[in-house]
């Protein structure tokens, strides 16, 4: 058997096999690139090359290459290159390609190449954090009592989303840091009864960790401000030193260069081992419902005009 003087092009991974199964997960199955089947004896051995070439039929619908093999491969393509059921039980149906010939060859390794990077950074890329724009933010609380309500808010809180293109919708996690020594209900008495009730000095920080987001309604692509999109959010809150599940509803849209999330949420704080505020004429309720907002500013790349 004659080879070409010049060498034949095979693009393959050392673990090819781990990769192909990443990439056909993801619908972009792209397995090797040569001028001909003979080219794998050159690359593989005569053995091994017939056992590549096997799987390779198995799994794909290849284009014959040349002559010397259209006759053996006739039964797995058409004349025309379409593809046909494929061979035993398996029956999978692969997004093309196995070979191609001619002067096209550069050009299709270019396109394979982009591909494969292209799937690289959108697949396999980790996750991008979104830091909190402060400005765009709030965190509001509301206390009932026996005599009037009374209202607060977080002064100091911090966090980050995680952006990630590979789910739906993009953002399942994040983490937001609140101080306790900067919440405020807007009077200095209280304010001390509160701190001393909190004990922040102990623990400083109230944490919530978002760990799941599925969509409810809505688009959450085209969601704005007046549509936005609904979303089941749920994770765990640490106040207080302790740690509790909390779950409920949010909404979500795109502005520009944020993502924006609002919701309301409701703290038992008797579920944090602290203790009912009760005085002579004066009895807080347990139940305190929390109003927020929160922005995370996208990176250029993502932003709109």
């Amino acid at each position: 058997m004659n080879f070409p003087k010049k060498p034949s092009y095979v693009i393959l991974s050392k673990n090819w096999g781990n990769c192909i199964d990443f990439i056909r997960k993801f619908s972009v199955t792209i397995i090797a690139v040569v001028l001909s089947c003979i080219s794998f004896i050159r690359a593989f051995g005569r053995g091994k090359a017939r056992v590549f070439k096997l799987n390779l039929l198995d799994w794909l619908i290849s284009k014959p290459a040349d002559g010397s093999t259209r006759t053996q491969e006739c039964r797995f393509s058409r004349k025309d290159n379409l593809p046909l059921q494929l061979h035993g039980n398996k029956r999978r149906m692969c997004n093309f390609i196995a070979m191609f010939t001619g002067p096209s060859l550069i050009r299709s390794v270019l396109s394979i190449v982009a591909g494969i990077a292209t799937a690289h950074a959108v697949w396999a890329a980790d996750p991008i954090k979104l830091p909190l724009d402060r400005k765009g933010s709030f965190v509001k609380f509301v206390g009932k009592a026996f005599v009037h309500n009374f209202q607060g808010e977080a002064r100091e809180f911090s966090g980050f989303a995680e952006l990630d293109l590979r789910a739906v919708p993009p953002i399942q996690h994040a983490s937001l840091h609140f101080a306790e020594a900067k919440l405020t209900t807007f009077h200095e008495g209280r304010d001390k009864k509160m701190f001393a009730w909190l004990n922040p000095t102990a623990h400083p920080d109230a944490v919530f960790s978002l760990e799941k987001v599925q969509l409810t309604s809505g688009d959450f692509k085209a969601a704005d401000a007046q549509h936005p999109a609904s979303f089941r959010i749920a994770g765990s809150f640490t106040f207080n030193g302790v740690k509790k599940a909390l779950a409920g509803t949010a909404r979500g849209w795109r502005d520009k260069n944020r993502v924006v999330v609002q919701g309301d949420a409701t703290i038992d704080t008797l579920q944090f081992k602290l203790p009912q505020i009760r005085e002579l004429v004066l009895t807080v309720e347990t139940n305190v419902t929390v109003s927020y907002q929160f922005a995370f500013e996208l990176p250029p790349e993502y932003s709109s005009k």
